[in-house]
């Protein structure tokens, strides 16, 4: 291989991985980490890149319950996702009640075709992480 061949496949490379980290963040605004706004940017994130175990491990201990069939889970993700084509996930509001366990996010996912969708979500703090519960649309 010479010189010309292996620039080529190292920069092909550095465009996939950076291409691959712009979808795993979820685009837009990076929210602080360890906040509610974070949280819905990993959940969608792990979604976006079909890391479905590990999005699914991010709901509430009650949400859990309800999406509990893998399959079904799997099905609402490709939907929700429109086949992995999220380009950002933008947070438009983030409150945390006065206890400090309970919030609740509002946010934008916008899609490769250039359509968005808005959505709201109650979160909960579970063990000093905060757990996603069922996404509401807007």
């Amino acid at each position: 291989m010479n010189e010309r061949h292996r620039w080529m496949i190292a920069t092909t490379l550095l465009m996939l991985a950076a291409v691959s980290l712009a979808g795993c963040s979820g685009g837009g605004e990076k929210s602080e980490e360890g906040t509610p706004g974070a949280a819905v940017q990993t959940f969608y994130g792990y979604l976006s890149e079909g890391s479905y175990e590990d999005a699914q491990a991010m709901y509430s201990a009650e949400a859990r319950e309800i999406v509990a069939d893998p399959e079904m889970f799997r099905s609402w993700a490709e939907q929700a996702t429109k086949n992995n084509s999220i380009d950002k996930v933008v947070i438009l509001d983030s409150t945390i009640a006065e206890d400090q366990l309970h919030a609740s996010v509002d946010f934008e996912l916008s899609f490769g075709g250039g359509s968005t969708e808005a959505y709201s979500v109650q979160l909960v703090d579970e063990a000093g992480e905060w757990r996603i519960g069922l996404v509401i649309p807007k």
